[in-house]
């Protein structure tokens, strides 16, 4: 009963995040519930077995075993037929002869090996007709101490068991999080990416069937549309299978030296085009600076930031290259700290729309295997992507 119920709870509940929750959290409970009932059951058949071969050596019920050892020692104690103490002076009798006289007096029970526990105390206990009149010999063992240790640990690992439920649910709970939020990602990777390739794919039908049935005038305009069309396909497709690349190690740097200043003309020259068509103003302040890395894979890097910054400008870029540091930056809208957090990630594509973010993500691959570190902030104007470096 208790499986369908958990079963159909788990059914209902769609996210991957409480779903490792409550797995985590159920898995932990049972190991560590386990751990504790074990232990209970250990130490106390431990308690019960030294305390019945003392009451056993005590009483000397069975005299075929001499090779007793127990650091336990039981206590005798003469009661009268009817479980009553003797009548002596009553600072002979402890707190324990008195509270086992008055439990047997109100459960008179079988000559067994018998347990005891009263509102204070706990005992093991048994008793035996005294051979030399019709009283009785009760020997008894105090567990109390035992008692109130196991009960303190039992309390640790309660508290151990509560802490480390909730520690593996929360661990469990933040891991489903970041999975859902990888699967978000790649689907919204895959929406923007059949949106880039859906749009030049159209264009390029869209042409061909206009030379098929003869409607284009210019056959050689036409052509070199669809040539920029199926460039721009190839450009995606080779950005994918370059960060793959990279992350798999089929590419290696090859790294020589390399003048960023000069690197970073040479990447804006195919930009030209483009800063025109967007009517931008483009600023350079570049120090003449010398680095150690390989040249084609920065400036895959650069052209990549280049052009994103340039897509998202509304009227200037600003690009400075100093000892250690370069910035790219365009006066745009603000983003977020969440879009600034994930706006290098594989398949994070911002709000704003156009592009898939995967040349963003080669960029941060290629700059952070030269050892560099890539950065995004919001400043004044608008975004600034950063870049520093060993020079």
């Amino acid at each position: 009963m208790s499986h369908k119920i958990l079963s159909h709870i788990f059914t209902q509940i769609k996210r991957p995040s409480w779903r490792f929750a409550l797995v985590s959290t159920l898995c932990m409970l049972l190991v560590l519930g386990t751990m504790t009932t074990i232990y209970n059951a250990v130490v106390y058949q431990r308690i019960h077995s030294e305390a019945q071969r003392a009451i056993q050596e005590a009483l000397r019920i069975d005299d075929d075993q001499d090779d007793f050892s127990t650091e336990r020692v039981a206590v005798l104690l003469h009661l009268t037929h009817d479980f009553k103490l003797p009548q002596e002076p009553e600072a002979l009798y402890t707190a324990a002869d008195k509270a086992i006289a008055h439990w047997y007096a109100q459960n008179p029970a079988s000559a067994q090996l018998t347990y005891i526990d009263t509102s204070k105390l706990n005992f093991y206990a048994q008793y035996i007709p005294d051979a030399h009149s019709s009283d009785v010999v009760v020997a008894y063992v105090d567990i109390t101490g035992e008692q109130e240790l196991i009960s303190s640990i039992n309390s640790l690992f309660m508290l151990i068991i509560l802490v480390g439920t909730s520690a593996a649910g929360a661990a469990a709970f933040y891991t489903g999080r970041q999975i859902e939020q990888r699967e978000l990602a790649v689907k919204s990777f895959y929406e923007n990416m059949s949106h880039e390739l859906k749009t030049p794919l159209a264009s390029i039908a869209g042409y061909g069937e206009g030379l098929q049935l003869g409607l284009m005038d210019n056959p050689t305009r036409i052509g070199g549309l669809i040539v920029q069309q199926t460039q721009k396909i190839s450009q995606e497709i080779t950005q994918i299978l370059n960060i793959s690349r990279l992350e798999s190690g089929a590419i290696q740097l090859k790294k020589e030296r390399v003048y960023l200043d000069e690197l970073i003309q040479d990447c804006l020259l195919p930009q030209e085009g483009s800063i025109k068509a967007h009517q931008l103003s483009l600023h350079l302040e570049l120090a003449h600076i010398e680095v150690l890395g390989d040249k084609h894979q920065l400036e895959h890097a650069l052209s990549n930031l280049m052009r994103n910054a340039i897509d998202h400008s509304s009227s200037q870029i600003v690009i400075q290259l100093t000892n250690h540091k370069l910035r790219i930056s365009n006066d745009c809208m603000p983003l977020s700290q969440d879009e600034l957090a994930h706006m290098f990630d594989r398949f994070y594509s911002s709000k704003t729309p156009g592009g898939t973010g995967i040349g963003l993500a080669l960029a941060r691959q290629i700059i952070e295997m030269h050892g560099w570190h890539l950065t995004a902030a919001n400043n004044k104007n608008g975004i600034v992507c950063s870049i520093t470096f060993e020079a």
